[in-house]
């Protein structure tokens, strides 16, 4: 009894404590906290608190509206009132997947900013952003995983399947060719095998999926 009444007690202690969530790039770290809401019995019950970044900010990677280095974590108040259910950080870019406010949790985007050299930031231009810009073809659609490469990103569905944008000097966007994306395109070749993907990874020049 003892023990149980402890194991307990140290749920109740620890039930609403944060948890972290961090990635980094090559000179930049983002980090949100979340807290378990309720009695954890929901999957989707873990409340976002707060995203940070800091570190290097002189491509907008930091998302803080300007180009400036950051020497402590500071909030990115674009998302104060928003859910971020997850973030990956590139080389001088950021990724996140957020939800809207309470009563617009099913109100699901994807935000990218920082250096928009060769599409990396999946809104169809080149142009840097200094603060968390929408990537349009995501707008409302489950997101399963984010990932981010040197210079390029990879998005997965919550049905399986694979988009990628951004540098292709190496062919590490899966399309077939080395052509950049300025948005991003559905990796037509996994669906017509009928495989879906459950996670994806990116490196300098490559890419790797289960």
């Amino acid at each position: 009894r003892g023990r149980v009444a402890w194991v307990a007690a140290c749920r109740g202690l620890t039930q609403n404590m944060p948890s972290a969530v961090v990635s980094a790039g090559a000179g930049h770290t983002a980090c949100f906290l979340s807290v378990l809401a309720g009695d954890g019995s929901d999957a989707n019950a873990n409340q976002s608190v707060s995203l940070y970044t800091w570190g290097q900010g002189e491509d907008g990677q930091l998302g803080h509206g300007d180009s400036e280095d950051v020497s402590r974590p500071r909030e990115v108040t674009e998302f104060a009132d928003a859910n971020v259910q997850m973030v990956c950080c590139g080389a001088h870019h950021t990724i996140a997947v957020v939800t809207g406010a309470p009563d617009q949790s099913q109100v699901r985007e994807v935000y990218a900013w920082g250096w928009g050299d060769f599409g990396r930031l999946g809104t169809g231009d080149h142009f840097d952003r200094t603060s968390p810009a929408i990537v349009p073809l995501f707008s409302g659609v489950a997101i399963q995983h984010v990932a981010c490469g040197d210079s390029h990103c990879l998005v997965v569905t919550g049905t399986g399947q694979l988009y990628t944008f951004g540098r292709n000097q190496n062919g590490q966007l899966g399309l077939g060719d080395t052509d950049d994306r300025l948005a991003p395109c559905l990796v037509k070749s996994l669906l017509d095998k009928n495989e879906t993907v459950n996670a994806a990874a990116g490196g300098g020049g490559h890419s790797a999926r289960t």
